[in-house]
This record gives structure tokens, C-alpha cells and sequence, in this order.
């Protein structure tokens, strides 16, 4: 992924809820001088190419959280009609292979097209890497540190103040939307809420007061 796909971040076995276990899931940076749109491509991966249509479903299946999603098989080749299976599904197709020397090697054999994914889950699978979308530029960027789980580096803010403390340690920022969340119902007064939003690091620093 990193290699072929040009992939800032991977991950192996990403569980999201309500969709499963996805084999490797990537982001790729797609924006340019403009833009900060990446995208996340899924792969489903298999042994062999038997069973393919099920298998290519699987991949299929994932286009609710990925802007991409592709099947990478181990195979001599896929058949004419497995390409014409997967491109009526709309996933990309990888082939899985060992040299002489025992080599792995992957080639891209049908580009996957561009899916519309649910902005929830897309965003959830994204969370799972680790990752958040900036509420300003909308580029995603490394909320952790040290492990995906981990939180380090955005500042996590309840009240007013939090956009200094942030931009002055060089972090994002995260806040919880407590009268939103009360206002669309989904917290009784005083309750705690996971209703939140994210600003990157470039953007905490461009608008705290007094920074240059």
C-alpha cells in the first residue's frame, strides 16, 4: 500500500463497527495545492482466487467506509471473467505473486473505481487508523503519537482557551459538542457526549489570536 499506492498510513486487521474486519486499510494523500482531500482504499486479501464472486463481495462490502476497495489474490492470473465480475462490483483487483527467489511482488490489475462512502463510517474507519478530519481544510492528519489509540496529539478542550493551548504546543485540537449533542437529543442534560470535532495543527495555528 505504501509502496504502490503511495499510502501515508496502513494498517493491518482494522475492525469498524458494523462492517467487520478489513484486511488493510490506507490513506492516500490526493490534494494538491489546494485541496487537502485524501482518500481511504480497503483491500480484502486471499490465498487464491477460489470462491471469487464471495470474495469479491467482501471487497465490495467495504465501500460504505472506503473511497476505494480492492481484492488482492494469490494467482498466476485472474481470468477474463473474474475482471468482468469485479469491474461490475466496482473494486480494483491486485495480483499476489512469488518470484523464483521467494519474493512477494503485487501488481495493480484493475483500478478500483471511486466510491461515495457514508461520511460517518468513513470517518469512524479513520478514527481506527489513528486519524482525524480537520473541521476547517478537511485533511486528515495523525491524531496520535505513539499508538493509534492514543490521543497526544491534539489538545482535548471542554471550554474556551483550548485554541491557544493548542496552537501554542503545536497540536490539534478536539472539543465536544455538549449542547448540540443536547439540542439533537442524543444526551440528557449534564450527561457526557462523544459529539466532537477536530481542527489539524496548521489550522489551530492560524487562528490563534497573536499567532503569526
Amino acid at each position: 500500500m505504501e509502496a504502490e499506492f503511495g499510502c501515508w498510513e496502513t494498517r493491518i486487521k482494522t475492525n469498524v463497527r458494523d462492517v467487520g474486519e478489513i484486511d488493510v486499510l490506507g490513506v492516500r494523500y490526493l490534494g494538491g495545492d489546494l485541496s487537502g482531500q485524501s482518500e481511504l482504499i480497503a483491500v480484502e486479501v486471499k490465498p487464491s482466487t477460489s470462491r471469487f464472486a464471495v470474495s469479491a463481495g467482501q471487497a465490495h462490502g467495504y465501500s460504505v467506509v472506503a473511497d476505494r476497495c480492492y481484492l488482492a489474490a494469490v494467482c498466476e492470473e485472474f481470468s477474463p471473467a473474474q475482471v468482468m465480475i469485479a469491474g461490475r462490483l466496482g473494486v480494483g483487483l491486485i495480483r499476489i505473486w512469488q518470484t523464483a527467489a521467494g519474493q512477494t511482488r503485487f501488481r495493480e490489475v484493475l483500478t478500483a473505481p471511486a466510491n461515495q462512502p457514508v461520511e460517518e463510517l468513513r470517518l469512524q474507519a479513520a478514527e481506527r487508523l489513528g486519524l482525524a478530519q480537520c473541521s476547517l481544510c478537511q485533511t486528515l492528519f495523525r491524531r496520535y503519537l505513539d499508538k493509534p489509540e492514543d490521543y497526544k496529539r491534539v489538545h482535548r478542550s471542554q471550554g474556551a482557551g483550548g485554541l491557544d493551548t493548542a496552537a501554542a504546543a503545536d497540536k490539534g485540537l478536539v472539543w465536544w459538542l455538549f449542547e448540540q449533542a443536547a439540542e439533537f437529543g442524543r444526551i440528557a442534560p449534564g450527561d457526557t457526549t462523544y459529539l466532537r470535532r477536530y481542527l489539524c495543527p496548521a489550522c489551530t495555528t492560524a487562528l490563534a489570536p497573536g499567532r503569526p
